[in-house]
């Protein structure tokens, strides 16, 4: 994509720092003998595995990985019958945000599912990132009917996949990151290996036991000087682009509605963590930064 093409102007405050982010973790942590090697219970070997694996479409493809779908596909989308699930209530209220806004911009350059198609370097964009040398995606993009290349054919597409690179790169990000300062920094909430045989039913279990399974000092350490920086450092929020970015007066509009949208997620958020059982503010607005930048 052009540096000026719109779409490119809509992704890249999304995508920033994440290279130099990732780099670091395999300078810093993902190395052998590293941190991730010290205190995760897999061999390095399997977490670099499983994470190439995850990539190319482990447990759940591109399209199948949009998060409403994810909900439905775990059958834990039924409030009635899971009512506490604060995750699943304040992702869909960030979802719903980032796809609006998704929408109404994509809407300003796209009058039509035709212009869609016959936008020669969205196609390219696709085709890079399904390839073998390139991104090597799984599940991207539609296929029609009586064809077998994948392509972005639809405006509705187009929208559901560009909400999801940027729900990814921010909200489904800040859920899974910013914990790491709080519930995984306290080693007996969330060891991640165990450091003796578990009990079985058979011989039952005691508290010892339990306590057996937890790791060392040392290793806790380790590990707490690994989760609580990374779980701690905000920078940059959800919708706040910087100024001037974009300079098509057309956006303004739209991008003040998705600025009031998080506003009253914020609101809602707030209102929920006043009733509910555990509190929960990491899908908070206030809280989610615009791209993985740690």
């Amino acid at each position: 994509l052009a540096p000026n093409h719109p779409l490119a102007l809509l992704l890249q405050p999304h995508f920033e720092g994440t290279l130099f982010i990732n780099s670091a973790a395999l300078r810093g942590l993902v190395y052998e003998g590293g941190t991730v090697d010290k205190v995760l219970s897999g061999e390095l070997s399997e977490s670099l595995r499983l994470s190439a694996e995850s990539v190319q479409g482990f447990p759940f493809s591109f399209n199948e990985a949009i998060i409403p779908k994810v909900f439905a596909a775990r059958k834990v989308d039924n409030a009635e019958q899971l009512p506490d699930y604060p995750y699943r209530d304040d992702a869909l209220l960030i979802w719903a945000a980032i796809h609006q806004w998704v929408t109404d911009y994509l809407a300003l350059y796209y009058t039509s599912d035709d212009a869609v198609v016959n936008d020669t370097e969205l196609q390219a964009w696709l085709a890079e990132l399904l390839s073998p040398t390139g991104g090597k995606l799984k599940d991207i993009g539609e296929v029609a009917t009586g064809e077998t290349v994948p392509a972005m054919r639809t405006r509705a597409y187009l929208s559901d996949a560009i909400a999801h690179i940027i729900f990814t790169a921010s909200a489904q990000h800040a859920a899974v990151n910013f914990p790491q300062s709080t519930l995984m920094a306290y080693i007996p909430n969330m060891p991640l290996a165990g450091y003796s045989p578990a009990p079985t039913v058979a011989t039952g279990a005691t508290a010892q036991d339990y306590l057996d399974l937890l790791p060392s000092l040392e290793q806790a350490e380790v590990l707490m000087n690994m989760t609580y920086p990374l779980g701690s450092l905000y920078y940059t929020r959800l919708g706040d682009y910087p100024a001037g970015h974009f300079t098509d007066e057309k956006v303004q509009l739209p991008l003040e509605t998705f600025q009031r949208t998080l506003e009253k997620a914020g609101i809602t958020i707030d209102e929920r963590n006043s009733k509910r059982s555990t509190f929960y503010d990491f899908l908070h607005p206030d809280k989610i930064p615009q791209s993985i930048n740690i």
